[in-house]
């Protein structure tokens, strides 16, 4: 059977902070966190290139740095249809026939092997590339309380989906009120060029499975 990354993005009428793609019904809080895998395509290019010349803009905010600070905000205010208006799409070739989850963008049937289509890298236990009409970011955070744990330089890190700028959020379940999840917007200048669902762990957790160490705002700021 082929598996569509359509499936990561959910059914409407599936809650977004259902894990089984975690594991086998396990408290999702009891695993120990692992870096995310990369899908094996590359993105050939940005919707959005930030020109070289170009210097990172300033922000009288929390990081200093514009477009973060312009999503923070959004994200602490609930107002994530305008945090999806950020979303900076890439253009990666797709593939036919698609097997497992790790691998690029499937193909619709009238894309040839190969066409560059514009997906959003995303992760949530496994990593995969996301149509525009497939994210659902704003109706799978519908009613859910943002608060900022850190924003952190992630350049050097390999981590999925990539970003210059980590930025992590943390969250709480109302049927599990004493486990703290993790969300992650992955960022450059422009905008956000990746999201992380997360797998169950909290925001500490996924810092260090993801080797960030370059806070630009710590924890204890927050």
């Amino acid at each position: 059977m082929r598996l569509k990354f359509v499936a990561l993005s959910l059914i409407a009428t599936v809650s977004f902070f259902a894990f089984a793609a975690c594991g086998d019904g396990d408290d999702a809080g009891d695993r120990t966190p692992t870096a995310q895998p990369s899908p094996t395509a590359e993105p050939t290019s940005a919707a959005s290139p930030t020109p070289a010349t170009s210097p990172t803009p300033a922000s009288d905010g929390p990081s200093g740095i514009r477009a973060v600070d312009e999503a923070i905000e959004l994200m602490l205010a609930g107002d994530y249809e305008a945090v999806e208006e950020m979303f900076v799409f890439q253009m990666v070739p797709c593939a036919v026939d698609v097997m497992g989850a790790g691998g690029p963008p499937e193909c619709e049937a009238d894309e040839a092997d190969g066409t560059e289509v514009e997906v959003l890298p995303v992760s949530q236990c496994e990593g995969a590339y996301l149509r525009p009409q497939d994210v659902f970011f704003a109706f799978r955070l519908r009613d859910q309380e943002m608060k900022l744990y850190g924003v952190y330089d992630a350049t050097s890190a390999e981590i999925f989906p990539p970003g210059d700028y980590a930025v992590l959020f943390s969250f709480v379940r109302p049927e599990m009120p004493d486990q703290t999840l993790t969300l992650e917007l992955l960022m450059n200048d422009e905008g956000v060029t990746g999201v992380n669902f997360g797998c169950g762990e909290d925001p500490a957790s996924l810092v260090a499975a993801q080797g960030l160490t370059d806070a630009i705002v710590t924890p204890e700021a927050q």
